[in-house]
């Protein structure tokens, strides 16, 4: 090998970098060819897909018919082919309510007229990017350098009941959650600008990104930069403004859609002196939150305390508003990951033991969910309220467990060093 010249080394190594390369590339492109083949049998033998089909066929009546999706008429339409193709029948809150520039990541699947095929190429997308975003959080940046654990993580992403509900029903408020893990990611790296751009484009889901653009808002503003919400803003009247490119007036529509949505909740959910459980479930979490940041917002000065205090947020955020937007339950798996990731730093073999057990326990409620009803796992049935709210009461009791690692130095002598 010493007696190749100096040039011909450098072409070796440089078509083995290139052999490598391909290798990987093949694996990945084998790795989506397998993930929707399994999507697509799932599409073909489990009814489902409602938000995905609500918008999809939106989409193709406003692209063919030029049919306002935020009418009655594409209510109707939408309804009257949902028993046949979804296998469920459609309520008023199913109707088309998101932001009208929404559609647009919506039109590639349009073209395909198969909803099975376009139902499993969603999913598809959903997973992949779902599985990036959550595998890119600093959090778990040291634990998964082991292959067997980032296996049973991914594992738990996509099996998960919470996100698995998601998933099957296709649900744009994964892709705003992905883009929200996102625009936190950088967000701590410093790149502001980048940050406010990925939380604008999470609008696709107005409450949710509105939400932690006040959280990252209120964080870049301690720190002296404005350049987050200069770009969300930015971002944010760019997708507005191009709405008007599909249809005019859209905005006064859509916020009469979320009004009748918001009616329709609220009546459902009968709030009032005569129901004050229902208020307190909504109160109390924000309450909580509150009181959380004023203790903990002036002790924020380590990557992993902001970590805590922003999954913190997201958890309670989602206990608050669960009972009227349930798809919010998959706001619960930073945390998780958060508590599994210090359970695995502690030098203990039965502290590994529970961080496992921990996540575990949700895998098993969806093999649980397949025997005693799988109606949940595609929204024919209602989700559990307890079982919702355990899960939320086991989450917050772990998470002011690992606090008190995170907050107290002395604690950290505990942890292996990396």
């Amino acid at each position: 090998m010493d007696k190749i010249p100096g040039q011909i080394k450098v072409w070796m190594r440089s078509l083995s970098s290139q052999k490598n390369l391909l290798k990987y590339a093949g694996l990945i492109i084998l790795g989506i060819a397998f993930l929707f083949l399994v999507n697509l049998i799932v599409a073909h033998n489990i009814i489902g897909g409602l938000d995905f089909f609500v918008k999809w066929s939106s989409v193709n009546h406003l692209r063919n018919e030029q049919i306002n999706p935020y009418s009655s008429q594409a209510f109707q339409l939408v309804s009257e082919k949902a028993e046949d193709t979804i296998y469920l029948p459609l309520s008023g809150n199913n109707s088309f309510n998101a932001p009208i520039y929404s559609l647009f990541i919506y039109y590639p699947f349009s073209v395909i007229h198969n909803f099975e095929i376009a139902r499993a190429l969603w999913m598809t997308g959903l997973c992949i990017l779902l599985v990036l975003s959550l595998r890119r959080q600093g959090i778990l940046s040291n634990i998964v350098k082991d292959k067997k654990i980032e296996t049973f993580l991914v594992i738990f992403i996509l099996t998960n009941i919470f996100s698995l509900i998601s998933i099957l029903s296709g649900e744009l408020i994964i892709i705003s959650f992905s883009l929200i893990l996102l625009a936190f990611q950088q967000f701590q790296k410093g790149n502001y600008e980048l940050a406010g751009i990925f939380c604008g484009l999470a609008t696709l889901n107005p409450g949710l990104a509105l939400f932690c653009m006040a959280v990252l808002s209120i964080l870049s503003l301690r720190d002296g930069k404005g350049g987050f919400i200069i770009w969300f803003l930015i971002t944010t009247g760019l997708l507005v403004f191009s709405g008007f490119l599909i249809l005019d007036n859209w905005s006064i529509q859509y916020l009469q859609s979320i009004v009748r949505l918001l009616k329709n909740i609220l009546s459902d959910l009968n709030l009032g002196l005569e129901n004050p459980s229902q208020v307190v479930k909504i109160v109390l979490p924000l309450l909580f939150l509150l009181i959380e940041w004023i203790r903990s917002f002036n002790g924020i000065d380590q990557p992993d305390k902001i970590n805590w205090l922003f999954n913190f947020t997201l958890v309670l955020f989602a206990l608050s508003f669960g009972s009227l937007v349930p798809h919010l339950y998959i706001l619960f798996i930073p945390a998780w990951f958060q508590v599994f990731s210090e359970w695995e730093k502690r030098d203990n073999s039965n502290a590994k033991t529970i961080g496992f057990i921990n996540l575990s326990i949700y895998l098993g409620l969806t093999v649980i969910m397949l025997f005693l009803d799988s109606g949940i796992l595609v929204k024919q049935s209602q989700f559990p309220e307890i079982l919702f709210w355990f899960t939320g009461f086991h989450l917050v009791l772990n998470m002011y467990w690992i606090r008190g690692w995170l907050y107290q130095d002395t604690m950290r002598n505990f942890i292996k060093t990396e």
